[in-house]
């Protein structure tokens, strides 16, 4: 007996349908929700007495910390869902691997509230400091083995030259590993030094894409599936 297309365990879900908006829907959904968690820990701590004579410089430099781990955190998720838009902008279809695939990137996605308090309330706890990393590292590095999978199972509409898929792995993986080469200096060294070590993933980054677009406008022009190719 026939099982009718609908029914089967091993589906595609193209472009424009139902079933694939709906997956994109729930990944903009929780993203909204995760970067809503990330403000419910800048808490103001109650009055316990005259309002008027409060000092608000001393309750903002408490707050600092809190703040400070809010706002990066606010871009990482940015950073993060823009990335994952693009991707997506790039596929065919859903199939069953690549659904799984999504739903590992939410799982890191929806940890980084959890990471971003323990940082805002223990930032001064080199530890705090490495579980953030390590996190971020992850959530950074998930986007290219969804990229691989996605050309493997002829779901994505590119079709990268061997120079290409070297240039778009640099790029992916410049993140991850700033963020893995600070948590040894993290645990060891100077938290401080670590954090700052952060910065150094813009940069990188763009010095990265840089080298992405002078790869992609030397490349020959190949079939790019359904899906427009983007001109920027």
């Amino acid at each position: 007996m026939t099982v009718p297309a609908r029914y089967r365990l091993e589906r595609e879900f193209v472009r424009d349908s139902v079933e694939f908006n709906r997956i994109v829907n729930i990944t903009d959904a929780v993203v909204a929700i995760a970067i809503t968690l990330l403000v419910l820990q800048l808490s103001v701590p109650a009055a316990t007495g005259d309002n008027g004579t409060t000092d608000i410089g001393a309750l903002m430099r408490d707050l600092w910390a809190p703040m400070l781990a809010f706002s990066l955190s606010f871009v990482i998720i940015a950073f993060s869902w823009f990335g994952h838009q693009r991707f997506v902008e790039r596929l065919l279809a859903f199939d069953n691997r690549m659904i799984a695939w999504n739903f590992c990137y939410l799982f890191l996605l929806v940890l980084v509230p959890f990471v971003s308090d323990l940082v805002g309330n223990y930032g001064d706890n080199p530890a705090a400091l490495a579980i953030y990393a390590a996190l971020m590292a992850a959530l950074f590095a998930i986007d290219f083995p969804g990229r691989l999978l996605a050309s493997h199972q002829g779901l994505l509409a590119d079709h990268y030259t061997r120079q290409q898929w070297w240039a778009h792995g640099v790029l992916a993986l410049t993140a991850p590993a700033v963020f893995l080469v600070s948590i040894p200096i993290l645990l060891l060294a100077d938290g401080a030094v670590g954090g700052w070590i952060w910065i150094a993933i813009w940069p990188l980054s763009a010095a990265a894409g840089a080298w992405v677009k002078r790869v992609e406008r030397g490349a020959d022009p190949s079939p790019a599936g359904t899906v427009p190719p983007r001109t920027d």
